[in-house]
């Protein structure tokens, strides 16, 4: 059953990070048909670009390392073969090595962050990018308005998970932007007080940033492009872009929490939680037979080994 899981949980992540990239590879098509027109806004559109394209390169490529350690003691190798992940896996892990640490990149995020969280407080919101908006309307706390749950299913909609994520993020980015300008700052003089324990706390910042901002443009992406796909990848593939946004709930749980974001004590929302999960797994579980198939008929058609679907 734990192998089961685990697999579908692989699964959700790799379609989910999939939609993700390919809003990225059609946002810098459209960032390529402005800057012809206008320059502006078109370099503007390349700085945003720049702040997801770096984040998202040590999340996934990270990620993947993770992944494919874990499937290499948990997972049976057949299911990773018919499942097309070793192949992404192979792509995606030699990223770790590019460019230098991920930890340098992370920064580079956390840097645009601290400038859109700047901007806000300077009252220039015109400056913050569509992506990163969400911080403009949940930063602050007072302005939030708690979180209903009604039923498990309601934690299995994109447009909800993507309302809690979004809020609890930007508290929690708020919250370091703060921590670190108190710290940075003393009598009117920087002081040097960049040591490991402020980096680490504004990396994972990053990592959350990116993590949550990856799901909401895969949701996006999906919904504009579901049309083409056939009625059961449809289904199924929003399944598993779902099960990924509950796994992200379920690690940020504390934060959510912690800023009073859904309007349940903790032991409420993980029962909640628990049953939107079975939900959701279930269906996946159905449809698992489907998706192995589909992986071999798209291997024939491309007449090699090749195992993406």
């Amino acid at each position: 059953v734990d192998s089961k899981r685990n697999l579908i949980d692989q699964f959700a992540f790799t379609y989910t990070g999939m939609y993700s990239q390919l809003r990225i590879q059609a946002q810098y098509l459209q960032y390529q048909e402005t800057v012809l027109k206008d320059l502006k806004k078109g370099l503007a559109m390349l700085s945003e670009l720049h702040t997801l394209a770096a984040g998202m390169k040590s999340y996934y490529s990270s990620r993947c390392v993770e992944l494919t350690r874990d499937s290499s003691i948990n997972q049976p190798l057949g299911g990773l073969l018919n499942s097309g992940c070793s192949q992404i896996y192979g792509d995606e892990v030699p990223g770790v090595t590019y460019e230098g640490d991920n930890t340098v990149m992370y920064q580079q995020t956390a840097r645009d962050i601290f400038k859109y969280l700047g901007a806000i407080e300077s009252d220039k919101k015109n400056k913050i990018p569509p992506s990163a908006q969400f911080l403009v309307q949940y930063t602050n706390k007072d302005n939030n308005k708690p979180f209903s749950i009604m039923y498990p299913e309601d934690l299995l909609k994109h447009e909800n998970l993507v309302v809690i994520l979004q809020q609890s993020l930007a508290l929690r980015c708020a919250e370091v932007f703060e921590s670190f300008k108190q710290k940075m700052m003393a009598g009117g003089k920087m002081q040097a007080v960049w040591n490991d324990d402020e980096q680490k706390e504004i990396v994972l910042m990053a990592a959350a940033y990116i993590e949550i901002v990856s799901y909401r443009l895969a949701s996006e992406y999906f919904k504009e492009q579901k049309s083409k796909l056939e009625t059961k990848e449809q289904g199924l593939l929003d399944n598993l872009i779902s099960l990924n946004g509950v796994n992200i709930l379920k690690k940020h749980l504390n934060d959510i929490i912690r800023f009073g974001v859904i309007n349940e004590n903790a032991l409420s929302i993980e029962k909640y939680l628990k049953s939107a999960e079975g939900v959701i797994v279930r269906s996946i579980e159905t449809d698992i037979p489907y998706m192995v198939e589909s992986c071999h008929l798209y291997k024939e058609e491309l007449g090699c080994e090749t195992n993406y679907r």
